[in-house]
């Protein structure tokens, strides 16, 4: 019989709260050595640990120093999920951007994406309205990152969520890799809309496009209809503010407007100002119209006051 059968009843494992544990047989893990830094799981004692023979004991046990990734997972991350309304960081926000960061470090792929995938889906980026300046927990993709262009083009914009940068701990270049990868944008955010078109419309996309092919048949439709539109994220708010400003804003802001939508089309390409309208007859046709945000600064039109 292994030394660990002759002990595993015997709730030998002091645990850094006090409580002695045993042993875990088949279930998961019961305690676990301290290692550099902090996590949720029962760790043993680490005035015990700092001996070495004591260490080299539990080890033989089967011990070992938690995942920090499993940590941030199992046990910060759940706290931070299914948020229905919006709420103020708590007091550990700190410490559990710290927990995050040091789990985002790991050097195994498979675990930084496995982080990565659940980030996405958590409330945990502190962020804050650019109108009501009030901090909240929101997903990294409501979210855009704090950019000085970005804070300018959007400042005082209802609805627009920028990251609470007032915070020293949500900035620097590490934790700006970490936003990019868990989806916070740093340009313009294409959001897909169902776009509406009525049948004489999308009909007309159907002339057009067989116009161009110029080959015999003619622009029907035998179904398969789809449709793919956008917009970006903040564009229709920060139109309506437009007769909000005076003269002197409103020109700027149009020049930051412009500026970003460069941007945008340098990192995603000139598609990105495109909608996609595709169907079947006989085979998979498709055409390209204006983006709904295309049509939307295209319908778009203000002139301030004289006196603006």
């Amino acid at each position: 019989m292994c030394i660990r059968d002759r002990l595993k009843d015997i709730p030998l494992i002091r645990l850094e709260d006090g409580q002695h544990v045993t042993l875990s047989q088949d279930g998961p893990q019961r305690a676990f050595l301290p290692g550099e830094e902090l996590t949720g799981f029962p760790t043993v004692k680490r005035m015990i640990c700092e001996n070495s023979n004591s260490r080299a004991f539990l080890t033989a046990l089967g011990l070992t120093v938690p995942d920090v990734v499993d940590d941030v997972i199992k046990n910060l991350l759940p706290r931070y999920q299914n948020i229905s309304s919006k709420s103020v960081p708590p007091s550990s926000y700190a410490d559990d951007i710290k927990r995050i960061l040091a789990a985002f470090r790991t050097d195994s792929a498979m675990k930084s994406s496995e982080l990565v995938s659940v980030l996405r889906k958590s409330h945990f980026l502190a962020s804050v309205d650019t109108k009501l300046k009030t901090c909240c927990l929101n997903q990294p993709e409501q979210v855009y990152m704090a950019t000085e262009r970005l804070k300018e083009l959007f400042s005082n914009v209802l609805g627009v969520l920028i990251i609470d940068d007032s915070r020293s701990y949500l900035k620097g270049d590490e934790i700006r890799k970490l936003f990019e990868a868990c989806g916070v944008a740093r340009y313009l955010q294409q959001i897909e809309i169902n776009a509406q078109f009525s049948e004489s419309e999308r009909q007309e996309m159907r002339r057009k496009e067989w116009e161009v092919r110029r080959k015999e048949g003619s622009c029907g439709c035998s179904g398969n209809e789809k449709i793919q539109d956008h917009t970006l994220r903040g564009l229709q708010e920060l139109l309506i503010i437009f007769p909000e400003l005076d003269k002197q804003d409103a020109k700027n802001r149009a020049g930051l407007l412009w500026e970003a939508l460069c941007s945008v089309e340098n990192q995603r390409g000139a598609d990105i100002f495109s909608g996609t309208y595709s169907w079947d007859y006989y085979t998979v046709r498709s055409y390209q119209f204006d983006a709904n945000f295309i049509r939307q600064l295209n319908d778009f039109s203000w002139v301030p006051d004289s006196d603006g």
